[in-house]
């Protein structure tokens, strides 16, 4: 069986199976860098989310990474050759344009699969990509929509991105400050029937944070709901999540 291993103070976790380590980190929205406002801040944020990336997989000695959607932030809006494109669109063009060479630089270092989210149209001739990924008895999906029956009856364990879990503080001032957070929790057999008649067992799960620098989530404590069919309140223990900052701070919900 393969193992699960968090990466301390880094929303990214590895799997150790038979074969190798794997590196998992989901929802790396490049693009989102165009908001910084000016196209050379832009691209130095890029680069250093792609060098912290090639960092951990030295780290770790990782021969795989898996990407878990959303690699993109979101695809430039069309517009009529006749009318003007703002500098912040102009700039997501022009990354959304350089993303697979941007992802190339990964190739050099490990395998790269893509598991495409909703904003990821356009990589699949550059990159090996799928809709899930198994190692194992432990699945990896997106999570915008509902896994295959296969890969559910195959696993006891689930990796999703797409939620962006966090946690929010507020201080006796009323001051509030985010953090990321990682979420486990279990898939409930009798509710998940209804989608995969043969589940006969929970489902461990676990919602990743979001790994851009740039964004840190949602907050999970203010308001106890995540995205995709497969994590509605009727399938997702809710009462039974436990939710862990990086550092590995345990947080009461």
């Amino acid at each position: 069986m393969a193992k699960i291993k968090i990466i301390a103070n880094e929303p990214a976790l590895i799997i150790e199976s038979k074969k190798e380590k794997t590196l998992v980190i989901g929802d790396l929205h490049i693009g989102i860098e165009a908001q910084l406002g000016t196209e050379k801040i832009a691209k130095k944020a890029i680069n250093d989310l792609v060098e912290k990336i090639i960092k951990l997989i030295e780290e770790t000695k990782s021969g795989s990474v898996v990407l878990v959607g959303d690699i993109r932030h979101k695809l430039p809006k069309e517009k009529e050759y006749w009318q003007q494109l703002s500098e912040e669109e102009e700039v997501e063009h022009r990354i959304s344009i350089e993303i697979p060479e941007i992802l190339f630089r990964l190739k050099k270092h490990a395998d790269v699969r893509i598991i495409p989210g909703n904003h990821d149209g356009g990589l699949k001739s550059y990159f090996e990509t799928a809709e899930e990924i198994t190692i194992e008895n432990i699945g990896i999906v997106h999570s915008h929509k509902w896994p295959s029956k296969e890969m559910m009856e195959a696993i006891d364990t689930l990796i999703v991105a797409h939620s962006h879990p966090a946690v929010i503080f507020k201080d006796q001032f009323g001051y509030k400050t985010k953090q990321k957070a990682w979420v486990k929790g279990t898939l409930d057999s009798k509710e998940l029937k209804t989608q995969y008649p043969n589940i006969n067992k929970d489902i461990s799960v676990i919602i990743l944070p979001v790994f851009n620098p740039l964004i840190t989530g949602s907050p999970i404590n203010e308001k106890e709901k995540f995205l995709g069919p497969l994590l509605k309140d009727r399938i997702m223990k809710i009462n039974e999540i436990e939710v862990f900052l990086l550092d590995g701070t345990q947080i009461k919900i």
